[in-house]
This record gives structure tokens, sequence and C-alpha cells, in this order.
């Protein structure tokens, strides 16, 4: 078994909740690995929550839309590189750690290279981010994530 959080919308602060959702999990690194525990958590989800809408946002979604808004496809303009790359490429890239960072190198590499690279494991404490010039916190922990991503979809709507 498994659990994952599904984001249901509500209409007061913070404007979802997240639903911890337990489904069988099928393991595996392939594709139709992936898609059945896909598949397997929006079936979970639903018997809680009959007739709910879901959309998974993934590079593995059956749903075109739910990859196009994964962080791997959807792109955020960089006004210093003058073009707009991957959110995961921009959120990788700007890390600052205790020993070295930030790799903004990784801005023009593919996302999977970008989230995989090993200085992100070797250089100790994450200790912020470094975006267009300017030094961010890590804390709260996903503000700087969170303001990628709803930036990036705010331009490509």
């Amino acid at each position: 078994m498994a659990e994952r959080p599904v984001f249901v919308p509500v209409e007061h602060a913070p404007f979802v909740k997240a639903v911890q959702t337990e489904f069988d999990w099928n393991g595996g690194f392939a594709v139709s690995q992936k898609r059945k525990n896909i598949a397997a958590l929006h079936e979970s989800f639903l018997r809680l929550s009959p007739g709910s809408c879901m959309l998974e946002i993934s590079s593995k979604s059956l749903n075109p839309l739910g990859v196009r808004m994964s962080a791997f496809n959807l792109k955020k303009h960089v006004p210093s590189l003058g073009e707009a790359i991957p959110v995961e490429c921009v959120f990788q890239g700007g890390k600052v750690f205790g020993l070295g960072g930030p790799y903004t190198d990784l801005y023009t590499a593919s996302a999977r290279d970008a989230k995989r690279d090993p200085r992100l494991k070797e250089s100790g404490m994450l200790t912020g981010f470094f975006y267009e010039g300017r030094h961010i916190s890590p804390m709260p922990r996903t503000a700087f994530y969170d303001w990628l991503y709803i930036s990036a979809l705010l331009e490509d709507r």
C-alpha cells in the first residue's frame, strides 16, 4: 500500500486541502507501472469522493493538459535568459547550498537531467534560492516553488 495526497480546492484560505489517499502500489520504473499507480490513486480517491473530477498533473498523466502542466513541461520566462524554460530547471538551478550553488547551468539542461544533477545531493544543506539577482529564503518551505509554478501558469494560460 502507498499513500499520496490528492489536492482538493476549497472556497476559503488556503483554498486547497490535501486528502491523504491510500492505494495499492505497483512497483517498477516503466511508464506502464507509473500509469497503473495513477489509475489506482484515482480509483481510490473516487471511492472516497464519488463524482469528483480529477486532473493528474505529471509527465505521465493520461490527460494532455496534465502533461503540459507538469513542472518538466510548463515553462517559466527567465528575463536574464530572454526565454522560457521548464519550471523544474528554474527550481533546481536556483538552489543554493552550504557548499555550492546556484547551479544556473541547469537552466539549459533537460528537466530530467536538472533534477538528477549530483551536485544537488553533494553540496550540503539547502540554504535558499537565487533567482534573477535576488536571494530567496528557503522558508516557508514550498514558497519559492509555489511562486515559480503559479507565475508560470499565469504566463501560459
